[in-house]
């Protein structure tokens, strides 16, 4: 949850808005040891709510996935699959687009972003903030797993 969710985390905060409350169960989170899997849901004080599931366990190694679903349609995006993004419009079915290469390193384009903010003393696209919010987010699941019960996240440092 700390180090994989953290990043599902930080991106559902940027796409979302805060979070209200979550809720999580894991595999390890008890134990503190050995692989882990964990699937955590979060409301949103917009009321939207996410699933995030992050796992050490998964044999075909790294991957990312999302599903946004609104009353309009749906956004799915795999990078396993070819093509990059698939957007499902109700009535109208399903458009494939492949806006990255599939060469694209997400953590290299992650630190690239950040060393050119700082050589151009910018302010970098993701905060000191923006990180301590995530991990905020990261520590409430932990907990919520640790003890099956519904957490707020800190939202004040």
């Amino acid at each position: 949850l700390i180090d994989l969710g953290v990043h599902d985390f930080d991106w559902l905060r940027w796409t979302l808005g805060e979070v209200k409350h979550l809720y999580s169960r894991s595999v390890g989170a008890k134990t503190g040891q050995g692989l882990d899997y964990a699937l955590t849901t979060l409301t949103f004080d917009s009321g939207c709510v996410a699933h995030a599931e992050t796992t050490w366990m998964d044999p075909g190694g790294s991957r990312a996935t999302y599903e946004v679903c609104g009353d309009k349609g749906m956004i799915q995006f795999d990078t396993r699959n070819a093509a990059t993004l698939r957007t499902t419009i109700s009535g109208k079915g399903m458009a494939a687009e492949a806006p990255l290469a599939g060469t694209d390193d997400p953590y290299y384009s992650q630190l690239r972003t950040f060393v050119d903010a700082v050589t151009k003393s910018e302010t970098p696209p993701v905060t000191g903030h923006d990180a301590l919010m995530a991990l905020a987010i990261a520590l409430a699941a932990r907990e919520s797993a640790q003890t099956d019960k519904v957490v707020a996240p800190a939202r004040q440092f």
